[in-house]
């Protein structure tokens, strides 16, 4: 309730308490406290962990200033993004507009800017399917964020573009921007751990290209970077991997990809849909090795859960293995 009233308040008029410290544009700099404190937020997010939405709380109500509270309140909109009420982030969205169209420009400002903006633009990628929309509004971002105190997201930001471009059947842009998020990656010196995401994007992209060169070059250099993968990341190399050389029609090589995603989803205690997919990509494969009895038993057990789970598409492909 305090939270929606704060909200409220600052809807109708800034925040009027200033911190300590300005920049050469009268804005208020963050203190090292905001930094870290922001950075535990964000890490919470990320891993979805429930303290996320508490953290955010704390750090308004410690809020010296109101792009302070603004950084914070924004996250909360991720939050709901990653939530089952994605629509709510619209909210949030909306009132940080709000706030950002009563200030001068800035810097800092362009840097709530595109964190917004990028905000929104995932929610119509995600779950609108408006992608053209979803370009609109992450060119904003992308040029807010080019003037912004920030530039470490850029190379994010560019990735996301492309999963824009791509989810648009643009696969020629896609790669650009892949290559634009590469080039920014390595001129800001980020490390390893920041080029993995990367690398594995722009190798899909020329997969779906039917690149395969291109392709095996980039899921090289991810090969590479699997140690410093996140566990969903490491998932996911494997699998397109894997679907790299069903595609070439290695299919012994692919079993070995696909063998090592299900080991890895083992010792994750992973029985979800990331299993199923990659048991029924494994029926498929055995299948095309022409065992039989192998490509029975994995289809069946994918099956199961495709029907558990109500999952159209699952339940397509699993039909057409046994057809």
């Amino acid at each position: 309730m305090i939270r929606k009233l704060l909200s409220y308040l600052l809807l109708l008029m800034p925040l009027l308490v200033m911190s300590c410290g300005e920049d050469d544009y009268g804005v208020p700099e963050r203190s090292a406290e905001t930094i870290r404190q922001l950075s535990v937020l964000d890490a919470a997010i990320t891993e979805r962990a429930p303290s996320a939405m508490s953290l955010a709380e704390k750090g308004m109500e410690s809020a010296q200033d109101s792009f302070t509270y603004y950084d914070f309140f924004i996250r909360q909109g991720k939050i709901m993004l990653l939530s089952p009420r994605p629509d709510k982030l619209l909210t949030y969205t909306y009132q940080t507009k709000q706030f950002i169209d009563r200030q001068s420009e800035s810097p800092r400002l362009n840097g709530l800017k595109a964190y917004t903006y990028e905000l929104q633009a995932n929610y119509y990628h995600r779950y609108y399917i408006k992608q053209q929309r979803a370009i609109e509004v992450r060119t904003i971002a992308y040029e807010a964020m080019l003037k912004s105190d920030n530039h470490e997201f850029l190379p994010e930001l560019c990735a996301n573009m492309a999963d824009s471009y791509s989810q648009n059947n643009d696969l020629a842009k896609a790669a650009y921007w892949y290559r634009r998020a590469l080039f920014l990656a390595d001129s800001l010196k980020l490390p390893d751990s920041r080029f993995a995401s990367l690398y594995l994007g722009i190798a899909r992209v020329y997969l779906s290209m039917e690149d395969f060169e291109k392709s095996l070059h980039y899921f090289t250099f991810c090969e590479r970077l699997f140690d410093v993968m996140p566990p969903n990341m490491k998932v996911l190399y494997l699998c397109c991997r894997g679907n790299y050389y069903y595609f070439v029609k290695e299919y012994e090589q692919s079993l070995v990809m696909f063998g090592k995603m299900k080991k890895f989803l083992e010792s994750e205690k992973e029985d979800g849909i990331d299993m199923a997919i990659c048991m029924i990509d494994m029926a498929d494969i055995y299948l095309n090795l022409g065992k039989m009895e192998e490509a029975a038993d994995y289809l069946e057990r994918a099956e199961k859960f495709f029907k558990e789970v109500n999952m159209p598409m699952g339940i397509y492909y699993a039909n057409t293995i046994r057809i």
